[in-house]
């Protein structure tokens, strides 16, 4: 069993000092070999030549890789703040491409308890993936053929900041990219210092990396207050691709620094290797032939003979974004290793859905097993021409019946009450006929008297 992608990211460690382990994607069981890898790990902590391979032994490499960054930081807790970038711990991919000309290398060169472990890292960088185990251990005579040298295996392949349409396209990826620093800015704000570094014209939206608070501090007291240091210097971020407008009827394509070591800055070779890789052009890759995966006939192709196929024409796989490079196949190729991951015996269903049994007693097995492990035949021509019985459903569980309630009657809705004049029994009001409909004075002292009286 192994985890197939340990990193910070993916090692949790509690208040109670418990360590939990996340992200199981690629993950390696016995039963799941026949699938192959599904990702190869985050590429600062994975061999450089370990593309496809998964088996129990995957894990090795990057479990070195963080037991010796974490004891060099107990003798040297500065070599933090150097080489930490946020999405590693000291070490990165292209120190594990070019151990020999690696920072990280050589400033742990001068721990003197580290010194064997390092060399076996060192050396383990250089032999193929195969021959790892046995290089980590100190066997010297395992080392392999060795691997290819190469400046960009298993690297995200980069972004010019010059293309500003391809970095908006890739809003909310983590990008790779580089370019010339053209200008810089440094902002006071309400809420602290914030710093721009345009990698172009920032009045057409180009490129810009953005830094706040600690890490605008940093930089000022790296490349002075207004960072002048930078300009015309070449440099290269990876990070989460966000756009901004604020008022301006244009997007900016934009990076936020979030540690000062997390800039990179490249001498003119390196700035060639970026160039060649965005333009895809690899001369150091070794050619690599995919043949396609034996898919199973189906009776359609029975009939068919057989043809020879050859293999395809060698093409170098470049992976982009440290994804590894699918072939044409690939999507049949999953489709027929789920099928067989399906139909196995520990995990396809053992039972009928309906539990029915054969007269022997024994449960009949499951219609997904048996026809996984038929052979495909083509039908014969009196198979075709008899129709089969139509399946007759067999009777329903109590606890699945469903029970539907007969429909209540609807009476008719009862008839408006009629107005009052129209009802029966309806009399005029009684109106107080004492008075008549024009009052007399002599009416009016008759009235007036029988109050008195009262």
């Amino acid at each position: 069993m192994a985890h197939g992608d340990l990193q910070h990211g993916n090692i949790l460690v509690g208040s109670d000092h418990q360590v939990r382990f996340v992200d199981y994607d690629g993950m390696f069981l016995p039963a799941l070999r026949e699938l192959g890898a599904s990702e190869r790990g985050h590429r600062n902590y994975q061999h450089p030549d370990r593309a496809d391979h998964y088996d129990e032994s995957i894990d090795l490499f990057a479990t070195f890789v963080i037991d010796l960054s974490l004891e060099a930081l107990q003798y040297e807790p500065g070599l933090w703040d150097k080489f930490h970038t946020g999405e590693n711990l000291l070490f990165s991919a292209a120190d594990f491409v070019r151990p020999e000309e690696s920072e990280v290398f050589a400033g742990l060169a001068e721990i003197g308890p580290l010194a064997d472990r390092l060399q076996r890292l060192r050396e383990a960088c250089t032999v193929d993936f195969a021959a790892v185990p046995e290089t980590l251990r100190g066997r010297g005579n395992a080392r392999g053929n060795g691997r290819t040298p190469c400046s960009h295996y298993n690297l995200p392949r980069p972004v010019p900041a010059a293309e500003r349409e391809t970095l908006l396209a890739c809003q909310g990826d983590e990008v790779t990219t580089f370019g010339q620093v053209t200008d810089t800015r440094v902002w006071q704000t309400a809420y602290g210092k914030m710093a721009f570094i345009n990698l172009g014209d920032w009045r057409r939206g180009d490129f810009a990396i953005i830094a706040f608070d600690r890490t605008c501090v940093e930089l000022c007291q790296e490349y002075d207050a207004d960072l002048t240091g930078l300009r015309g210097r070449w440099v290269s971020i990876t990070g989460l691709v966000t756009a901004y407008r604020g008022k301006r009827p244009y997007w900016t394509p934009q990076i936020e620094l979030s540690r000062l070591r997390a800039l990179r800055m490249l001498n003119a070779q390196q700035v060639k290797e970026f160039e060649e890789a965005a333009d895809g052009d690899l001369p150091d890759e070794p050619e690599q032939v995919c043949e396609p995966p034996k898919a199973q006939r189906s009776w359609r192709d029975i009939s068919e003979p057989p043809q020879t196929r050859s293999a395809p024409a060698s093409t170098s796989a470049v992976p982009l974004h440290g994804r590894p490079a699918v072939s044409a196949s690939g999507a049949a190729d999953l489709q027929q290793r789920l099928g067989k991951l399906y139909s196995s015996p520990g995990f396809a269903a053992q039972v009928s859905p309906r539990g029915e049994k054969d007269p022997t007693g024994s449960a009949t097995r499951s219609p997904v097993g048996e026809l996984s492990n038929r052979p495909l035949e083509p039908p014969s021509p009196t198979q075709s021409s008899t129709a089969r019985p139509p399946l007759v459903p067999g009777p329903v569980p109590p606890q699945h019946r469903v029970y539907r309630l007969p429909p209540e009657p609807v009476s008719p809705p009862p008839p408006p009450n009629p107005p009052p004049h129209l009802q029966s029994g309806w009399s005029a009001p009684s109106w107080d006929t004492r008075w008549p409909t024009e009052p007399t004075p002599q009416s009016i002292w008759q009235q007036l008297k029988r109050w008195f009286r009262r």
